[in-house]
C-alpha cells in the first residue's frame, strides 16, 4: 500500500467545490493556482510508485515542509497549526 500526501496541485477542485447552499463555488483560490501542475504531481507519484516508496508527498514550499514535520515532529506541527488557525480567527472577525 502507498499512501499518497497531496499538497495544492492545479486542478479545477476549487472551481466545482460547492458552496455552503449548495451553489458551485465558481472561482479557484491562490493557493490552488500557484501549486503544483497535475503532469508534475502525476510525474512524482508515479516516480515514487515506481520506487516502492510508502508515502510519497506531492507538495513544495511550505506544504513539503509541513508534511515533513507532521512525519518528524507531529506534536509541533499541530501547534504550528493550531497557532495559525488562532490567528485567522483573529483576522476574520
Amino acid at each position: 500500500m502507498t499512501v499518497v500526501t497531496p499538497g495544492y496541485v492545479k486542478t479545477n477542485i476549487a472551481v466545482n467545490a460547492l458552496a455552503g447552499d449548495a451553489s458551485v463555488r465558481g472561482h479557484s483560490d491562490d493557493d490552488t493556482e500557484s501549486g503544483l501542475s497535475t503532469s508534475d504531481a502525476a510525474t512524482i507519484i508515479f516516480d515514487g510508485l515506481a520506487a516502492g516508496k510508502r508515502e510519497i508527498p506531492v507538495a513544495r514550499g511550505p506544504i513539503a515542509e509541513a508534511l515533513k514535520l507532521k512525519l518528524h515532529d507531529p506534536d509541533r506541527l499541530f501547534d504550528v497549526m493550531s497557532a495559525q488557525g488562532a490567528m485567522v480567527a483573529l483576522t476574520e472577525r
